[in-house]
């Protein structure tokens, strides 16, 4: 099956629609979306024998990436969250994505593999060192509890698509935290969405913003 240029900027579309609605329910107050996000993050960038992502069909992964995450400093030995904070408020301490609010983290743009494979959270004690990568598949690929489903038909229909192949739980087991896992998700997502509609403009002037 052959899919032109013109079908392949619809999928990026329909994608990026759908990753801006999920952010949405996520920021409203469900978590469950970070798994829907992760698909799309998935499906947009991660590359497989058999499946290529669909920046890779395009021709488009050479745009650079906003990275919001400090560097992860393993001499410190302490835990490392780089995409989430701890917020203080409502019954108990919580992970929140930064989305660019703390104007003493330096946003900058790099390639997508310094992107891809940077160190987003760790926790020496528990031997824990996730990626991006790892991150975005682990929670792409957990069970886990139920999500409030909000894009349903549509969403399945893009997500069975053939360039969304099987991918294999690099992470070796379940999340080492969903809470702070979802929220680097959210974060990634803000990422990658800045970045897409800053130097992709054409794909998205219809979008809302």
């Amino acid at each position: 099956m052959t899919i032109d240029e013109k079908d392949l900027k619809g999928y990026l579309r329909d994608v990026v629609k759908f990753m801006k609605d999920s952010c949405d329910a996520f920021d409203l107050g469900v978590p469950g979306e970070a798994k829907r996000l992760a698909v799309c993050i998935r499906i947009l960038v991660h590359d497989m024998d058999q499946a290529p992502s669909l920046l890779t069909r395009l021709g488009r992964k050479d745009i650079l990436f906003y990275d919001e995450c400090p560097d992860y400093r393993p001499e410190v030995g302490l835990p490392f969250s780089g995409l989430a904070v701890v917020t203080i408020g409502g019954p108990k301490p919580r992970y929140a994505p930064r989305l660019g609010l703390n104007p003493r983290i330096q946003m900058k743009k790099v390639t997508f593999k310094e992107w891809w494979n940077k160190v987003a959270v760790a926790d020496p004690e528990k031997k824990v060192k996730l990626t991006r990568a790892a991150i975005v598949l682990n929670v792409a690929n957990s069970v886990g509890g139920p999500v409030e489903l909000k894009l349903d038909a549509a969403y399945n229909r893009l997500t069975q698509a053939y360039f969304n192949g099987p991918v294999a739980d690099i992470t070796g087991g379940t999340p080492y935290d969903a809470q702070i896992e979802f929220a680097s998700v959210r974060q990634i997502a803000f990422e990658l969405l800045r970045s897409l509609v800053e130097q992709l403009p054409e794909f998205f002037q219809a979008l809302p913003h």
